[in-house]
C-alpha cells in the first residue's frame, strides 16, 4: 500500500504492519477484495456487511469502516495515523471473531 512518508500529521504505515494486518485476517478467513494505493477492503463469505474497510481520504484523515457484530450495520471512524488505525482493525477484528 503506498502512502506518502512526506505529511507531518500522519505517519507511513510501515509494510510490517500491513503485511500483519494481513496475515491477522487470513487468519480469520477473510479475504482481501481490494487492495489499491491508499484503499484496502476485507470481506468475509457472502455477507455484504461483513466488510472492513481502510481508506486514506486525504493527508490527515483516514476512514476505517466495520461492521457490527450483532446485525446488519457498519460503523466508520476516521484517525489521522495508520497505526492507529490498523490498531483499530486489529482490537475489533479479535472482538469480532470471538465466540461472545
Amino acid at each position: 500500500m503506498y502512502i506518502p512518508k512526506n505529511t507531518s500529521k500522519m505517519i507511513a504505515a510501515p509494510d510490517t504492519m500491513i503485511t500483519n494486518m494481513f496475515n491477522q485476517f487470513q487468519s480469520c478467513n477473510w479475504k482481501n477484495i481490494t487492495n489499491e494505493p491508499g484503499h484496502i477492503i476485507f470481506k468475509k463469505g457472502t455477507s455484504n456487511y461483513d466488510i472492513i474497510e481502510l481508506k486514506k481520504h486525504n493527508e490527515e484523515v483516514i476512514f476505517v469502516t466495520i461492521p457490527i457484530k450483532s446485525g446488519p450495520y457498519q460503523y466508520t471512524t476516521r484517525f489521522a495515523r495508520y497505526d492507529d488505525a490498523t490498531n483499530y482493525i486489529n482490537m475489533h477484528i479479535r472482538n469480532y471473531e470471538s465466540k461472545d
